[in-house]
């Protein structure tokens, strides 16, 4: 998947060193999970429940780390896990409640993990986190369906909109 590349100030004074181009440098960032996540989770940076749990299952991936936390935009479970093949963590976070939007989040958005790979890490064990996150899912629905107040579609359209890049243009039309 070719995907614009973003350059630090550092990264963008090398490439002028070497005298490549703009035009040269816009699709040379390749996401470390390419063959791993699909083209469209990657676009969104977003994957189901489901797609989570079917990632955690493969015998590359492992768990590094299961806790709730909170962000900027609510309160969620993070989940931090490695791929063995290349040494890439990536966390994920979701099956929470998000501030913003005022809803509950069952998908997972995902970043990824600077994790020092040379430490000893340890795994924790899959079944158990796999039962954690099924818990916390089904609990995460049930506080959605018992929730009282109408959401704001409004405000809630306005935050997918400023989510992507051409917010501006869909404001015009």
């Amino acid at each position: 998947m070719k995907r614009r590349g973003y350059f630090n100030k550092s990264q963008e004074h090398a490439l002028n060193a070497k005298g490549i181009s703009t035009k040269e440098r816009k699709y040379t960032y390749k996401h470390p999970w390419e063959g791993i996540l699909t083209e469209k989770e990657l676009l969104w940076d977003k994957v189901t429940y489901e797609r989570l749990e079917e990632l955690i299952k493969d015998p590359d991936i492992e768990v590094i780390s299961m806790r709730p936390s909170e962000n900027n935009y609510g309160e969620f479970w993070f989940i931090t896990v490695l791929d063995k093949r290349d040494n890439k963590a990536m966390t994920f976070y979701g099956l929470g409640f998000n501030w913003s939007r005022n809803k509950y989040m069952t998908n997972f958005k995902f970043y990824q993990s600077n994790i020092d790979t040379e430490k000893n890490l340890e795994f924790k064990d899959k079944k158990a986190i796999l039962a954690k996150m099924y818990l916390e899912y089904r609990d995460t629905l049930e506080k959605e369906q018992n929730f009282k107040e109408e959401p704001d579609y409004e405000f809630e359209m306005l935050a997918d909109m400023a989510d992507e890049d051409y917010a501006y243009s869909q404001l015009k039309m």
